[in-house]
């Protein structure tokens, strides 16, 4: 009774201390990120003051008028050779705000400056990298005090693959083909992350090739479809400033959700059948498929809601806009959301897929491998048994 008192003295000062650590810790990056001006090339600007100057009305595409209003900002440059001047800037946002901001005093801001004194200067967007900041260290300190060992790693390998991300997106700017940066990223991502929440283990091998496969079938499963089917309006992707690769992106994109549907699924199952083997070395297949049948119930209709809510809801506010500025639905339907349902589906299928191949691969792996160690274990007892009886005879 005493040492376990003890013991949850010691968790919690442990926690209290490491809270204050970590605490002092984000203070210390927030302030230096707040401060980090000095390393954009584009001018920053600290807002000291603002007022509203003035309003107006302006038409849409469907004729229908939003109310406007500019505000004039006085701040001081944090960088660059003007580092410390004080200027004038001049922002207009709209009433709704959806592509304009209003700034207010404390604010960091993106601004073009006139160097000429009279002339006033423009915003070009809100510098949030200390907001981001901000969420990313509450994020990194909720997942070590829920997961403790497992959240440290998650974090460390979500570092890693951030990385690896921003070396192919750098590879792929100056030509690199994006279909290889894929291939690669999603192998790299993987196994560094499997490796790193699991640890290396049978279970982890075992997810690893069956989250490869199902992402390879499930690619192959799409290219076939393409050829017998039109394919869609890359054009009218998200993001398009360019008929560049659209093709090999849009199929980046499927690859990609693919991969994040697969890995919790193929994690699961090859626990869940490392689990029975191992308590049953002799379990029977009918009763192996049974227990993964029960499981991908239990698990494939969630994940499927999940990836239906991660698609279609991303596209919802965009669909509203189209609405309100009298965009037709069939226009809608064929030009935007048949992207997400591609996405959608292939996502499905990839989860449907994961459940028979994981299981099918530690079935391979785990029965055949507990056969032979039987085997061996039967093998040696015998050689024990014949030399006990030849010890007897002599």
């Amino acid at each position: 009774m005493g040492n376990s008192i003890l013991e949850q003295i010691k968790k919690r000062k442990f926690i209290i201390i490491f809270t204050l650590i970590y605490v002092i810790v984000s203070v210390g990056i927030v302030k230096f990120v707040i401060n980090d001006a000095f390393l954009y090339k584009q001018t920053v600007v600290k807002v000291t003051s603002q007022k509203k100057i003035g309003s107006y009305k302006q038409k849409s595409q469907n004729q229908k008028s939003e109310k406007y209003y500019t505000q004039r900002i006085k701040g001081i440059v944090q960088n660059g050779d003007l580092k410390g001047k004080k200027v004038k800037l001049v922002n207009d946002y709209s009433k709704s705000r959806v592509k304009t901001d209003k700034y207010v005093k404390g604010d960091y801001v993106f601004a073009s400056v006139s160097k000429d004194d009279n002339t006033p200067g423009t915003v070009n967007g809100m510098k949030r990298d200390y907001i981001v900041c901000i969420i990313v260290l509450i994020f990194m300190y909720c997942m070590i005090m829920v997961s403790r060992t497992k959240g440290l790693l998650f974090i460390i390998s979500s570092a890693v693959n951030i990385s690896i991300l921003y070396g192919a997106l750098e590879l792929y700017s100056r030509g690199t083909d994006i279909l290889m940066l894929s291939y690669l990223m999603v192998i790299a991502f993987t196994c560094i992350t499997l490796a790193c929440i699991s640890g290396i283990n049978r279970a982890t091998i075992i997810s690893i090739i069956s989250v490869l496969s199902v992402v390879t079938l499930t690619g192959i499963i799409y290219k076939i479809v393409l050829m017998y089917t039109d394919a869609p309006d890359y054009i009218m992707m998200e993001y398009v400033t360019g008929p560049n690769d659209l093709e090999k992106l849009f199929f980046a994109e499927i690859l990609m959700g693919c991969l994040g549907a697969v890995m919790d699924i193929a994690v699961s199952v090859s626990e869940t059948s490392c689990a029975l083997i191992k308590q049953n070395a002799n379990l029977a297949l009918s009763d192996f498929k049974a227990s993964m049948k029960a499981l991908g119930q239990d698990v494939m209709g969630t994940m499927i809601n999940i990836m239906f809510y991660s698609y279609f809801c991303s596209s919802v506010p965009m669909v509203i806009i189209q609405m309100k500025n009298k965009y037709k639905m069939n226009y809608i339907f064929r030009f935007d959301l048949p992207f997400e349902l591609t996405r959608f589906l292939t996502g499905s299928i990839s989860i449907v897929l994961t459940i028979p191949v994981t299981a099918f691969v530690a079935w391979i792996i785990l029965y055949y491998r507990n056969k032979h160690k039987n085997s061996s274990t039967i093998t040696v007892q015998n050689k024990e048994l014949q030399t006990e009886d030849i010890g007897s005879e002599e």
